[in-house]
């Protein structure tokens, strides 16, 4: 649901909504999807899915502005196999999608670039695994700097950098309280996120680089 939370910014107004998430989120959110949707609707999975995932799908269509109250169809919900779809959602012309993922993202050059080398990696990894040869895998492509930040800040690195004079410096991830505030409507919401920056740590001093 975060996710969702995150992103309704880059829906369009009168954009339609398709959402797969466990039942319980819808339930424990209710008031928040109808603040921000309308003509709302909710299926279970198929009947021979839903004991095993517990998942619906959500549709609905953006409010142009937030409401205070609004509707949100209620339980129990019908299983999608069993339903017609007599009432289509018209999906907007708008001017184009918009990019949310950070520049670094790999390109579909870079992957094609390295389909071959990764199949044999992976088939190779997998035997070798299988023999107790190794007991983690390396990543396929270079880490990037997102990656990198995430590893630091969850320890799974321990941050000791050799430096070229026979030195050392230590770098360790940190995560900082964000708050931001936005104006949606004639509401004015605020949220707290979290950003993750690293801590560079030498003999003489610190600083950060976020």
């Amino acid at each position: 649901m975060n996710f969702l939370k995150h992103s309704i910014k880059w829906l369009c107004p009168g954009g339609v909504l398709v959402f797969v998430v466990p039942e319980f989120i819808v339930k424990d959110n209710l008031a928040w999807i109808g603040q921000h949707f309308e003509n709302i609707r909710v299926f279970r999975l198929a009947r021979v899915d839903f004991p095993a995932y517990r998942q619906v799908v959500l549709f609905g269509i953006k409010r142009p502005i937030r409401v205070e109250e609004g509707s949100f169809p209620q339980e129990p919900y019908e299983y999608i196999d069993d339903v017609r779809c007599d009432v289509p959602y018209i999906v907007p012309p708008t001017d184009g999608p918009s990019v949310f993922q950070g520049n670094e993202s790999i390109t579909d050059e870079e992957v094609l670039k390295n389909r071959e080398k990764a199949e044999s990696f992976i088939n190779q990894s997998i035997k070798k695994l299988r023999r107790g040869e190794i007991k983690a895998l390396s990543p396929i492509l270079p880490l990037r700097k997102g990656h990198l930040v995430s590893l630091l800040t969850a320890g799974g690195l321990n941050g000791k950098i050799q430096t070229g004079d026979g030195g050392f410096i230590v770098v360790k991830g940190f995560g900082d309280r964000v708050t931001t505030t936005r104006e949606e409507g004639n509401a004015e919401i605020t949220r707290d996120t979290y950003a993750v920056g690293i801590r560079v740590i030498e003999p003489t001093g610190w600083y950060d680089i976020r």
